[in-house]
This record gives C-alpha cells, structure tokens and sequence, in this order.
C-alpha cells in the first residue's frame, strides 16, 4: 500500500543512530561515485575532490541526526544551489535511513521578475530529481512533484517564509548553499562533525531539548542581517552551508568534471543569476577581457624545466613540490588542468548591451578573478542601476589593508618600511589605509588573515614570505584563503632556471615560480636568456607583483614594493578624496576638544578630522601639531576646513598643506588661508 511503501522504520532508524554514536567523527569507508568521479577528472580538480569529500561526509552526519522529512534545501536554479542539490542526492544514495526524496526542496522564488531561462531550467531539474520514485501520480498521470515554492520579493518575505517553515511544518534543518563571499557570510562558522557529538549522543534529551541544542547552532544569520527588520524574531530553523568554504573556482570544476547540467545563462556571460532587475552580463566576461588571457604561447611548465634538468630531475622536483603543498593543505596544478579551464572549445555567446552593440562573452566558468564574481550583479538605487563592484560598502570602497609577513619582521630582527611606502603612495591617490598588520609565516595565520580583510576592503597589500625559503608560505596561503590551488608560471620558472646554477638548485628554488590560480602578473617578467648572473640580483628586486583577486602580493626583498609602485599604481581605482593638513606650533593636547567638536559636526557627512604629533627630532626641529582633514565631498569638506580654522588662533598656524586626489583633471580652488603661503616641508 501506499503507507508501507513511504512509512519510515522508526525502529530502525533508531537503531542505526544508537550504532552511528560509536563512529561519530571517524573516517566515513563510504565510496561516493561523485568522488571517484571528481578524481578520474584530473589532478587539478583534488582540491575540489576533498572539499566535496568533507561536504558529502557533514551532509551525511546530519542525515544521522536528523529523522526523514525534517531536513530541507533551498534550491533557486543558480550554480551554487546545483552544485548543492547534487551532493545531498549524492548522500543519500549510500545512506541506510534516507532517501532524496525525504529531503524537501524549496525555491524561494521572485514571481515577477525570474529569468524564464532560469525558470525552464528548474523546471527541467524538478522533473529529472524532484519526483517520487516510486511514480506517483497527479491526477493528469503526471509525475508528483515534490517542489516546495515560495514567493518572495523582500527581505521581510523571506524571514516570515521561514518563520512559516518553522512553525507550520516538521522541519528542523535547511541546508543552504550559502558561500563565505556571499553577502553576510562572512563571519558565518563552518559545522565540525564533532560539533553535533554533544547533541547526537545525548540519547537522554526529550526532543523538544534536542531541537534546542541544534538550534542554538545556527550557521546562516544573513537573513537577519537587515536593520529594518529587526522587529521579526529569527526563525527557529538551523541552516547549514556545507559549502560554505568553496570558492567560485570549485563550483564550476565541480559543475565541468563531473558534467553536471546547469542554467543557460551562466554560458551568455552571467557569472552570477539574480532576478532580471538586478541581473546583466558581467563586463569581466566580455571577450575583448577573456581573450588576452587565453592561449599565453607559452612552452608548459613542466616542458621547458626537463628540456633544461632533464625529465627525471624535474619530476623529481615536482613531486616534493606536491607532497610539501599537500601537508600545507594546498595543490598545484598542472598544466592539463590550466589548459581545461581556459580550452578554446566553448563557443562565446552574443549579447546586446549599450547603444544596440552586439558585443561577445565566455561562459561563466573562465572567470578566474573571483572577487568579479558580483559583476552581474546590480542594485537598484532610486531608478538607476549602479554595479554591485561599485558598492561593496561604505567600509571597503577606497581603502586597504597591508600585511607584512615574516618572523623576522614580527621579532623585530628586521625592521620594514613597505607599509610606510604604500601607505603615502595609496594616499596619494585617494585610498585609505584603515589596516597595517605584520605576521608570521604560518600558513593558517596568513591564509585567516586574507580571508578577513580581503572582502572588507577594496585593496589587500601582501609583502613577505615568497621567497624561496622552506617558511615562506604566502602564495599557498593565498591560495587556501581562496580555495583555489597554485599554477607554475612558465615565464617565471624559466628565468629561475637559467639564473640559479644547476648544482644549487632545488624544489625550493621553483616555488618562487608558483602562485594562486586565476592569478595575473602585475609588471614585465625579465626575458630568461638575456639576464646576466651578476644582475640577478636586480631581477629579484624587480620581481612581479602577483594579483589575486584583490590582493597584490609582494616579495619582501629591499626595493622590490618601491620599484612596483608605478607599476601597480595605474592597476587601482579611487574616488576623489580631498585632504588638508593643518600645522600647528602648538601642544596638541591643547586642541583636542575643538578637534573633536569639528569632527562631530561634519561626521555625518563623511568628513574626518584627526590630529597627531608631528616628532622632528631627527631633523633638529621642533615637534608640530598636524590637524588632518579628508573627505570625499569637496563642499562638506571646506565647510570643516573653515570650521577647524575659525577654532584656531591665527599665531598658531605654521602652515597649511593640500593633497587632493581628484579622479578628473578639474582641481578644486584650495583655501586662501595660509599665513606663510608655503608647505611644511619635513
């Protein structure tokens, strides 16, 4: 009958939850297609395999936990919600007490604005995975579909669509595929399998307590990230995002290697789907950007070292390479892994943008700076579209952060000036920086570090721990903070070999040559066969800088950050910044409340007005007091300029400076006031 074929074995569930308690946190022997599959792709995808690996075994924890039909899974018909669907299918299918279909899927849907393209594709998943497989029927002699659809167009929709979940239905858990640079997923911390030990072997706990040890550990706070909505309570649903580490690389090797079918779209220059008001082609996938990456003419890697080290020698190398990454928790891969990403077999698609210009994009996945992954993205503010690359937030539009990295440098062996270098140079140009950290060489560290400053800021500064040293771990780290793994750089290896004698190298001289994946060469790389021995020395001053996204990694050699400055500096982009210093011959404790007073006023109007000592012992000058004025709107910002002088007594006043970074050639008319008509020099 219809009840015995869907009534769930309570005793056996139990059983099998009592037998699962003496295995909790042990290695799974569980043999996952998908895996295999993920494997035999190629070795460039064993990054991905093992991130699939630890969310295929968390996904299967929480089936242990859960009975059938109180998990769900938010399912929109985007890539990362495939990519989803895929692994919990992929979990049950070896799991003893549930099946997918005890799994509910849910699309949250906009009802007015989806892409029918998006909609088609849905439609087609739901009729290929969302039935039951035991063919029941409608009452057309159609196939039962078991998505769930909700239709939302606010935040405040979403919020009460869960609070209905969680109050109207048997529903304990949904599964998300949330990512860490989502919106709001910043700060979100990943579940450990021993993280349900507590609840899972509390076989004593009523389950009303059990539901409200698990709900304690809420994972997903996005939806009640909005201030305005702070009058709804949070729903009482856990939601996991066992993806909550991949990066944008590791879905698409995913979606590639094992060919799983996805929307259109993604293949018409869409990296990110939305809804159609909020949607267009990403500008970084236009072909005129895709192209000058594609095909370098480049002799591979691992061609050009055993043409120079012989075959055995360079594998030799190769393979301690791989096994010293592995232990760091990184893969480098090869040169059939750079060639799949950026294959020339994929047809680009035509898409109409501007004044009626056909124009032509690559598909999604050969978009391999994953901080332009938003580019398709847009938000609508008062009628007009505006880039979501263009608001990422007051907090990170046109600042940086630097992080120094070296043991030396935290002991203070060594002293550094590379923050100092970048921190007047940025400033010269309208960026401010908030952050200036030094670290030590710790892969977990470093790679924690890019992680956290890397999405609140338009700019990450790197210097130190590329070298070819057994501790410098910066390009691995990178890498980890990205989930992405390293790729050899042929030009780079080359100039290696043929400027470190052969008897003197080793594998520790070629990882100068690797850096994270997807990553550009900022600046010339030095032609191999022309560079003498005695102007080495010159080169590693002159090393590239590498860009990761938005990071700019360094070598920490003497020079190397002052000789890159011109070369990075048209690389950034700014708003314009207008500041104005104040020099004072005056105790600057005597003014700080004014200081203070000014600053309160015109706060509001994001104008900052700070004051600092100015020491000049050194220079066998007296100590100033400098009062520092910037801000972004030039009105806003002569307004407190006049307020701090109408505070100040005019004998005080050695001098006052300006140093406007404008993004236009109009130069604002600077203040008049200026008793001695010159500029502190110092």
């Amino acid at each position: 009958s219809l009840s015995d074929a869907y009534a769930v074995n309570t005793s056996r569930w139990l059983d099998k939850r009592t037998e699962a308690t003496k295995h909790i946190g042990e290695e799974e022997d569980k043999q996952w297609p998908l895996l295999d599959a993920l494997l035999q792709s190629g070795p460039g995808n064993a990054n991905t395999a093992k991130k699939a690996r630890h969310a295929l075994r968390q996904i299967d924890r929480m089936l242990d936990v859960f009975e059938p039909g109180q998990l769900a899974f938010s399912f929109n018909g985007g890539k990362d919600s495939t990519v989803l669907m895929h692994l919990i299918k992929e979990a049950c299918s070896l799991h003893p007490t549930h099946a997918f279909t005890h799994v509910q899927p849910i699309w949250f849907q906009n009802p007015a604005h989806e892409f029918p393209a998006l909609k088609e594709y849905v439609e087609e998943v739901a009729r290929e995975h969302f039935t039951y497989e035991q063919g029941l029927k409608t009452v057309t002699d159609e196939n039962l579909n078991r998505l769930w659809t909700m239709h939302i167009t606010t935040p405040r929709d979403l919020i009460e669509a869960m609070r209905h979940l969680s109050s109207s239905t048997g529903l304990r858990c949904i599964i998300m595929g949330s990512r860490r640079t989502d919106p709001g997923c910043r700060d979100l911390q990943q579940i450990e399998l021993m993280d349900l030990a507590p609840i899972f072997l509390s076989s004593t706990l009523s389950r009303m307590k059990l539901e409200t040890r698990l709900n304690m550990r809420k994972l997903d706070a996005s939806v009640s990230a909005h201030p305005a909505q702070g009058d709804l309570k949070e729903p009482s649903l856990l939601r996991f995002s066992p993806i909550l580490e991949w990066s944008y690389r590791d879905i698409w090797d995913f979606i590639r290697a094992v060919e799983v079918p996805y929307c259109r779209l993604y293949d018409e220059g869409f990296s990110s789907i939305g809804t159609m008001i909020d949607t267009v082609r990403n500008p970084a996938l236009l072909a005129k950007n895709i192209e000058p990456t594609l095909a370098p003419g480049l002799v591979p890697a691992w061609q050009g070292a055993e043409a120079i080290l012989g075959k055995r020698r360079y594998q030799e190398m190769e393979t301690a390479s791989i096994m010293a990454y592995k232990k760091l928790g990184v893969d480098l891969y090869d040169a059939r892994y750079y060639g799949g990403v950026h294959g020339n077999s994929m047809q680009m698609s035509g898409g109409r943008v501007g004044q009626g210009v056909k124009q032509s994009y690559y598909p999604a996945w050969f978009l391999t700076d994953e901080s332009r992954e938003s580019g398709s993205r847009v938000k609508i503010s008062d009628g007009a579209q505006v880039f979501s690359a263009e608001i990422r937030g007051t907090s990170s539009v046109d600042t940086a952060a630097i992080l120094i990295v070296g043991d030396e440098t935290v002991s203070g062996l060594v002293s550094e000036r590379d923050s100092h270098l970048l921190g007047d140079a940025l400033s010269s140009i309208g960026i401010a920086v908030k952050q200036v950290m030094k670290i030590e060489n710790d892969i977990d560290v470093i790679a924690f570090m890019v992680r956290r400053l890397s999405p609140v800021h338009k700019y990450l500064f790197i210097a130190g721990g590329t070298g070819a040293g057994h501790d410098d771990v910066t390009m691995a780290a990178v890498a980890k903070a990205f989930g992405a793994g390293l790729q050899r750089n042929p030009q780079l290896l080359q100039l290696i070999l043929h400027n470190v004698p052969a008897h003197h190298l080793t594998e520790l001289h070629l990882k100068m040559a690797d850096f994270p994946f997807g990553s550009e060469i900022i600046g010339q790389v030095p032609d191999a066969a022309s560079i003498k021995e005695s102007e080495w020395k010159d080169v590693l001053r002159r090393w590239p800088v590498i860009k990761k996204n938005n990071c700019f990694i360094f070598s920490n050699r003497p020079g190397v950050v002052e000789s890159n400055l011109a070369t990075i500096l048209p690389e950034l982009h700014s708003s314009q910044l207008f500041v104005t210093t104040i020099y004072l011959n005056l105790e600057m404790s005597w003014i700080v409340r004014e200081v203070a007073e000014v600053h309160g006023r015109f706060e509001a109007n994001s104008i900052a007005v700070d004051a600092y000592t100015l020491h000049q012992d050194h220079l066998n000058l007296p100590d100033y007091t400098a009062i520092r004025v910037e801000g972004k709107n030039w009105s806003a910002h002569q307004l407190a300029v006049s307020a701090m002088l109408d505070q100040l007594e005019e004998d005080w006043i050695v001098s006052i400076e300006e140093a406007h970074a404008t993004t236009d050639n109009i130069r604002p008319d600077a203040p008049t006031r200026n008793p001695d008509n010159q500029n502190l020099q110092y």
